[in-house]
């Protein structure tokens, strides 16, 4: 006997994520697969700008001065 899961509606018509199997909220974007998670709404809107012109998104709150940021400075102000 199988289990049939409950399929997700989604909240809105122009709601621009599709349920996914797994649970999470996906898009296809240039042809790729993006599975965004429960709470894929927020994400999406941060993330879509970045996801569409090709680049890996990144986290607002990682701007702080991190070792590794401070390596990258010091290499690249080392090859300028």
């Amino acid at each position: 006997m199988t289990r049939k899961s409950a399929k997700r509606v989604k909240p809105q018509p122009d709601f621009p994520l599709s349920p996914h199997a797994s649970g999470q909220w996906a898009n296809k974007i240039r042809g790729r697969m993006y599975y965004l998670g429960t709470d894929a709404l927020i994400r999406y809107l941060k993330e879509k700008d970045d996801l569409q012109a090709d680049r890996v998104p990144r986290d607002q709150p990682s701007r702080q001065l991190t070792l590794r940021n401070l390596f990258n400075r010091f290499l690249c102000a080392k090859r300028r």
